[in-house]
């Protein structure tokens, strides 16, 4: 008994303190070294019993034995807590993450140790953050805020590439598709305006005058502008033609004021004789002013365009307003300028029809009148060669009658 206790003693204050010291030497900071430690207690354990039996026999396997079980029944319990738990815990959370599920919790006691199926717990635990930032990333984008930022985990990031490459394509796909309701609405609002403004040509197409006042009245109106006119083409004389101002409005009242430009004189008559238009955002001093009842006020931009047919330059559209035009209005301006021209045309072709109409009129009732002179005239005289001719014979018979009662006289 005095040698057991002695073996016992040397493999509990000298084998295992050694057997301990070299195992984690061997296995610091990996799993290993829980399973090898139990293994060498194990070996230990069983040495005793070696020993016991040698020293007493096969009687002292009535203790030996349950005491062995009791000790394999810890070492399992033990490689159950610190090995297969863990290990079933976190295989079971990559399971459910493999299912999608990222609100995941990866138990405190897993994550604590620093041996592989810690560092493994860890390192999922870091991917399934990274997953759920990336998922937080594209949901964001789901929600078109693309301000968003997000941080690449490294270099080799392929997913969080992936995601910026798409934002930045849909954030493209999204300016053209505003880029392109914007173009829609406004070649909308050209259309409509054209529309519009092919009615009012139509309706008023029988006086340059009404014409002209409709037409700007409308224009200044439809813009959002503050002062509009009309110079329209004076070719009364073809040796000294000019552009005169035919209406304007300004803050939607008609000015009744009257100018007239010749080809090439001021900038009227230099948008007519270039017959190209003329866009200025530094107007110069004194050129126009606005005047409402607060006073009077500089414009910021000046839009000129000629309205032209054929080459010919029929009439000058100028607008004034305290902004730019945009560039689609600009657009608008010309295509309703070359409308504007053709009605005009039409009006000079109408005016002049009408005017010869009138004459020919004229004259044919001139001509009616000369007839009708010509035609009494005839009759009056017809009649006073009938009286001459009736009197002629009067004369003549009161001679007979003179010779038949004096014969020889006569």
């Amino acid at each position: 008994m005095k040698d057991l206790l002695i073996f016992i003693a040397i493999v509990f204050f000298g084998l295992i303190p050694f057997g301990y010291a070299v195992v984690r030497v061997l296995y610091r900071k990996t799993i290993v070294f829980t399973a090898a430690l139990l293994v060498f207690l194990a070996s230990m354990f069983c040495a005793i019993v070696a020993f016991a039996v040698s020293e007493f026999g096969f009687n002292s396997l009535y203790w030996a034995i349950p005491l062995c079980l009791v000790f394999l029944l810890s070492t399992n319990f033990f490689i159950k807590r610190l090995i297969q738990k863990p290990l079933k815990d976190l295989r079971n959370i990559m399971e459910e993450a493999a299912t999608g599920n990222l609100n995941l919790r990866i138990d405190a006691q897993t994550l604590k140790p620093a041996h592989e199926i810690g560092a493994i717990a860890r390192s999922f635990e870091k991917l399934i953050g990274s997953l759920q930032k990336i998922s937080s990333f594209a949901d964001e984008i789901a929600r078109n805020n693309f301000e968003i930022q997000y941080n690449l985990l490294s270099q080799k990031d392929q997913i969080g590439i992936s995601l910026l490459n798409m934002r930045e394509s849909l954030v493209k796909a999204q300016e053209i598709e505003a880029q392109r309701k914007i173009k829609e609405e406004q070649e909308n609002w050209i259309n409509q305006g054209i529309a519009k403004f092919s009615d009012i040509l139509r309706s008023h197409s029988d006086n340059i005058n009404d014409l002209s006042l409709h037409f700007i009245r409308e224009l200044v109106d439809y813009l959002k502008i503050v002062q509009g006119g009309i110079f329209v083409i004076d070719e009364e004389n073809p040796e000294d033609i000019y552009y005169n101002l035919q209406a304007a409005v300004a803050y939607n009242r008609q000015k009744l004021i009257e100018k007239q430009f010749r080809v090439g004189e001021s900038l009227i008559g230099r948008c007519a004789y270039e017959k190209l238009p003329i866009y200025m955002t530094e107007v110069p001093e004194n050129y126009v002013q606005v005047t409402s009842g607060l006073g009077e006020a500089s414009p910021r931009s000046i839009s000129l365009i000629p309205a032209v047919m054929e080459g010919k330059v029929y009439a000058v559209i100028e607008l004034v307003s305290f902004h730019e035009f945009p560039e689609y209005h600009l657009e608008f301006i010309s295509k309703i300028g070359n409308n504007l021209a053709s009605t005009i045309s039409m009006v000079n072709i109408h005016e002049q029809t009408s005017k010869l109409l009138t004459e020919s009129r004229m004259q044919q009732d001139e001509l009616a009148a000369q007839e009708e002179e010509l035609r009494q005239n005839m009759e009056e005289l017809i009649a006073t060669q009938e009286e001459m001719k009736r009197k002629e014979q009067e004369l003549m018979k009161i001679a007979q009658q003179q010779h038949d009662l004096f014969p020889e006289e006569v």
